[in-house]
């Protein structure tokens, strides 16, 4: 894991303040320290479920609680403790929510799946897709081949990056397959970062592919099958085509112990 600590900062400016004249000439509404929220990523990387549950419930803002929820899902689903499942169950029968669909994707009971399934004809489009993405997490092979389907038409499964790096799409589609978290989705991932090797990078657009082969080779230590270091382009290609088998049959000795993929960054716009 980088030894960068980024510290994010969400700040709630509460609407009805009143600004004084200075500022409203210069277009600046003051915060109060107060209504800042701060957590530094590594924290909570090293914290367990528990803890970062407990952040989440006491989170003041929207924003805050969906990235806490972001953090709990990079977590294995063996990390749910029971007490904290019953409390998602409850939370998501009380107001199905985005959120509690993604966290019923870590539970195991009978009940949290019943849950996801009693809105899989949901209208709303954010819901219904969090609900897919848990269902795929939870072993559903269609689901989960609809979302590495998806992820081969966007520019990042062809192995083409653009200016800034992947386009807003393919960055929401990386995260999919993160969060579902599967050999064959891992496989995805690992096939369009070599893929990208093969084009023509331009010097901006080659930090995101070093980002991604770097994601890789961390990955790929951790289940020991180390990249070769300092590889060139010719030589990841290389690699990848004499090893990719072994690679699968190692996912697949893991089965339930195959560690989680360490969010990728860097690699071009946020998703809001």
């Amino acid at each position: 894991m980088s030894k960068v600590i980024i510290i994010f900062i969400f700040a709630i400016v509460l609407l009805n303040c009143k600004s004084n004249s200075q500022e409203a000439v210069d277009g600046i509404r003051r915060v109060d320290p107060k209504d800042v929220e701060t957590f530094k990523f590594n924290d909570i990387y090293e914290e367990p479920l528990s803890s970062t549950w407990r952040r989440y419930n006491s989170a003041r803002s929207d924003k805050m609680r969906q990235v806490l929820v972001w953090m709990m899902t990079t977590h294995r689903n063996q990390d749910m403790s029971p007490e904290i499942e019953n409390e998602i169950c409850r939370s998501f029968e009380m107001e199905p929510s985005v959120d509690g669909a993604l966290l019923l994707g870590m539970c195991s009971s009978d009940k949290s799946l019943n849950l996801l399934l009693s809105h899989e004809k949901t209208t709303n489009s954010n819901l219904l897709n969090a609900i897919n993405l848990a269902r795929a997490r939870r072993g559903n092979a269609v689901i989960e081949e609809n979302f590495i389907q998806d992820f081969n038409l966007q520019l990042v499964g062809k192995g083409i990056l653009v200016s800034g790096g992947l386009d807003s799409a393919s960055v929401k589609s990386v995260h999919d397959l993160e969060y579902i978290g599967s050999r064959r989705c891992i496989l995805a991932l690992f096939d369009a970062t070599v893929s990208i090797q093969e084009k023509e990078i331009t010097a901006v657009r080659g930090v995101a592919a070093s980002n991604m082969v770097k994601w890789m080779h961390d990955f790929l230590d951790r289940i020991k099958i180390p990249m070769p270091k300092k590889a060139n382009k010719q030589e990841i290609m290389n690699w990848w085509k004499e090893n990719r088998i072994k690679v699968n049959d190692r996912l697949q000795e893991k089965g339930v112990d195959l560690p989680r993929l360490t969010p990728l960054r860097g690699i071009g716009r946020r998703i809001s």
